[in-house]
């Protein structure tokens, strides 16, 4: 196969950060490349991390010693390695899609998600992790009533508040997430404790809270994350499933994603769940793979959307599998469950029973 042929698009959240690559300093002496491989297509040098095909030989191979191989001879793109602390900070804060939002309050939330970018970036140029950034922009948004998350979630059928996190380290898999949890101003940090204290990656109720309490995390009344706008919208909600039962609801799920100066990628993602939801139901959010997922060897990222759908897919990672394998520009949207759109003209692929089809 040619070079070109070879060329697959790397690490989409990486690539527009990278740098150039300093000389290769692992060759040995007769001109072969002492990179060892770490994971099925991945190799490591003294300072590089170079991709290379499945099956063959490293794309540093037969390189002179101290000699940089050519990028465009492999068709392979160097990437500084995680912890060569050569990476430009990156966070990307959302507020949630699907929510209708009014002219009164457009401007707020634009502000909100300012203010939380604002939070996750400045833990970042104060050398902070990937990890760290994304706890303080989603706990930013937590602690704005604007946003379907902490002290701004949706109610369920009782006029209660329960919310779902999740939070991922891509530098070691790590991760933790709580779910159907109450009385917790900040569900997101306590995923992070779940993820650092237990040797677990999930707590759900009554387990969750009996941990925030022993980690010494205060309980907030009820009512206290119960805003008045959130008692109008259950009530207008429960009126139009009474017309109408398959009235599209609204949706709304904060999160973030994060690249450090280290190479480390995070996630974090929150959500009050769906407006007048039964007791008990959880959503993507919690679950890693669906509601977020990071690998510091693919990139991180965060989802919103209809929580029952999304988990059908395991979209975050579904997403990343696809960046992994360089069909990232093949930007595809399910259209049933049963189809999906390609919306670029390449060539015809499958995605777990779902056939692309051209869009005409």
């Amino acid at each position: 196969m040619s070079a070109p042929g070879l060329a697959a698009p790397l690490r989409a959240a990486i690539l527009d950060q990278q740098r150039p690559a300093p000389p290769l300093e692992s060759a040995n002496q007769e001109g072969r490349c002492a990179c060892a491989p770490i994971r099925r297509d991945r190799a490591v040098g003294a300072g590089l991390h170079s991709e290379w095909p499945r099956g063959s030989e490293c794309a540093c191979a037969q390189t002179t010693p101290g000699a940089r191989p050519s990028a465009q001879t492999h068709g392979y793109r160097l990437l500084p390695l995680p912890g060569s602390g050569d990476m430009n900070p990156v966070v990307v804060v959302h507020g949630g899609a699907g929510s209708r939002v009014s002219q009164d309050r457009e401007e707020r939330v634009r502000e909100g998600v300012a203010r939380a970018a604002a939070a996750g970036y400045r833990v970042l140029t104060e050398g902070g992790s990937a990890l760290d950034a994304v706890e303080s922009a989603v706990a930013a948004l937590e602690d704005d009533p604007e946003f379907n998350a902490g002290c701004g979630s949706v109610l369920n059928v009782n006029g209660e508040v329960e919310m779902d996190a999740s939070i991922m380290s891509g530098k070691d898999l790590s991760s933790g997430a709580v779910s159907a949890v109450r009385c917790i101003a900040n569900p997101i940090r306590l995923a992070r404790l779940v993820m650092e204290k237990t040797p677990h990656c999930l707590l759900t109720g009554l387990g969750a809270a009996e941990f925030a309490a022993a980690m010494g995390v205060p309980a907030v009344p009820g009512e206290q994350l119960v805003t008045e706008r959130r008692r109008k919208h259950l009530e207008r909600e429960k009126q139009k499933e009474a017309q109408n039962p398959d009235q599209p609801k609204d949706l709304g799920t904060v999160g973030a994603v994060a690249l450090d100066s280290r190479g480390d990628v995070a996630y974090a993602t929150s959500t009050g769940g769906i407006v007048n939801k039964m007791v008990g139901r959880v959503g993507d959010t919690p679950c890693v793979g669906s509601g977020g997922y990071a690998d510091n060897a693919i990139g991180a990222v965060s989802t919103t959307g209809h929580g029952e759908s999304i988990l059908k897919v395991n979209l975050a990672r579904l997403a990343l599998f696809h960046v992994e394998r360089g069909t990232w520009t093949r930007a595809c949207r399910l259209e049933t469950r049963e189809q999906a759109v390609c919306e670029q003209r390449e060539e015809r692929h499958w995605t777990r029973r779902r056939r692309c089809r051209w869009v005409t």
